[in-house]
């Protein structure tokens, strides 16, 4: 990975902890975020209220889309929780989800 994809991911990340940790302040705190923009890999840690175990989300496929709206979809993912999996597996991979105009711009040039 070139000098400019690692400045890239990092900016990514950075950006990235400051919006879910703020999404995230009633549910519980982000410990660990590392995005990978050339493999089109997340990796999340959460440590949600109430919990004894960190939540481990592993993104192993992602895509950005660009056309009349900028969104993601997921295609693989693993969580350390089997009704999570279930839930990714019925609601989430393969589908689109938009990402709001505000924030679309930094995701093109981050992601």
């Amino acid at each position: 990975m070139g000098i400019f994809s690692i400045l890239k991911d990092d900016i990514a990340d950075i950006s990235a902890k400051y919006f879910i940790q703020k999404k995230l302040k009633n549910y519980g705190e982000l410990i660990q975020l590392d995005i990978n923009s050339i493999n089109k890999k997340i990796y999340v840690e959460i440590m949600l209220k109430g919990e004894q175990e960190l939540l481990k989300i592993n993104i192993n496929n992602y895509e950005i889309f660009h056309g009349s709206t900028t969104g993601i979809r997921i295609n693989s993912m693993e969580v350390n929780r089997e009704w999570l999996n279930n839930l990714a597996a019925d609601h989430i991979l393969g589908k689109e989800f938009p990402i709001p105009g505000k924030y679309s711009l930094i995701i093109k040039l981050l992601l």
